[in-house]
C-alpha cells in the first residue's frame, strides 16, 4: 500500500491509496507414487481472492517553529522605540529640502546615517502639522523605514 502525503496550511492529510501486490500461493504438495509407464493427470484449481482496503485520512496538526534566523547587513529596528524627541534633538539637518504632494521632506543625519523629517502641509484644528515624522529612506516622492513621529 502507498501512500501520498499532501501539505495544505498547517495540516497533512494522509490517505492511503490501493495497489496491486502479487500472491503466490504454494500448492499442497502430496507423494504420489507412479510407476513406470503410468500417466497421471494434475488439475489446477484457482480461486479468486477479494481484498478490501479500507482507506483511512489521518490528519496531523503542525505549530510552526522557528528554526533558522537570518540577519542581514544594514539599519535594522532598534530594540526600543525611538522618541520623536530625542531624534529631533540630535538630528544635523543637510539643508537639501523636497516638496512633494504632502508636505516637504528635510534631508539630515542621525547618528551617522542618513534620516528624512516629513512636515505635512495639512494642519490640524489646533494649526500643527498633521504629520511630524523622521524616516530612514526616501527614494523620489516615497518615504521607508518610519523612525518615529510626533505625539505617537
Amino acid at each position: 500500500m502507498s501512500t501520498t502525503i499532501e501539505i495544505t496550511s498547517n495540516t497533512i492529510d494522509v490517505t492511503p491509496q490501493p495497489t496491486t501486490t502479487e500472491v503466490v500461493l504454494q500448492p499442497l504438495v502430496r507423494e504420489v507414487f507412479v510407476e513406470e509407464g503410468d500417466s497421471i493427470t494434475v488439475e489446477v484449481q484457482t480461486a479468486p481472492i477479494e481484498v478490501t482496503v479500507q482507506p483511512t485520512v489521518v490528519e496531523v496538526n503542525i505549530s510552526p517553529t522557528i528554526t533558522e534566523v537570518i540577519v542581514s547587513e544594514g539599519l535594522t529596528a532598534p530594540p526600543v522605540p525611538l522618541l520623536w524627541i530625542d531624534i529631533a534633538g540630535e538630528v544635523e539637518y543637510t539643508e537639501v529640502e523636497t516638496a512633494i504632494s504632502l508636505g516637504i521632506v528635510l534631508t539630515c543625519v542621525y547618528k551617522g546615517s542618513p534620516a528624512y523629517r516629513f512636515i505635512s502641509t495639512a494642519l490640524t484644528a489646533n494649526g500643527y502639522p498633521a504629520e511630524d515624522s523622521f524616516y530612514s529612506g526616501f527614494v523620489g516622492t516615497t518615504l521607508s523605514g518610519l523612525l518615529a513621529t510626533r505625539g505617537a
